[in-house]
């Protein structure tokens, strides 16, 4: 399996990742770099909690790499819906768009650090 960033693999993986949250009931968007976020919206304005993992992977990075951790936070979030409803706390699934660099030099954890504001101007050079 490859789904290096921004590859039209990437692109099918996350498009399918975007209808598996909203086939779930979670508001669907994808920020600018191309992050996937499936949010079940809580009854509070608290922080929401955050699960997932990256979606890319090496170029032989197998069938699991990354995507687990994405499917298995969706699942998650899916279980609690079904059997809590609506929960306090905002929860959030997750599917980074990279962290290998597979694709791009220097742009490690492209998806993280767009989010954690770590990004600077003229990154990835």
């Amino acid at each position: 399996v490859s789904r290096t960033v921004y590859s039209p693999e990437w692109v099918g993986a996350t498009d399918y990742y975007a209808q598996s949250c909203q086939e779930a009931g979670l508001e669907v968007h994808r920020d600018t770099v191309g992050n996937v976020w499936g949010r079940l919206r809580g009854s509070t304005t608290e922080k929401a909690v955050v699960s997932g993992s990256h979606i890319d992977s090496q170029t032989p990075g197998g069938r699991y790499d990354g995507a687990l951790g994405a499917v298995a936070a969706l699942v998650a979030v899916k279980a609690l819906k079904q059997q809590f409803g609506t929960p306090r706390r905002t929860i959030e699934a997750v599917a980074f768009c990279e962290e290998e660099s597979s694709r791009f030099p220097n742009a490690n954890y492209w998806g993280s650090r767009a989010v954690t504001g770590r990004i600077a101007a003229g990154d990835p050079e």
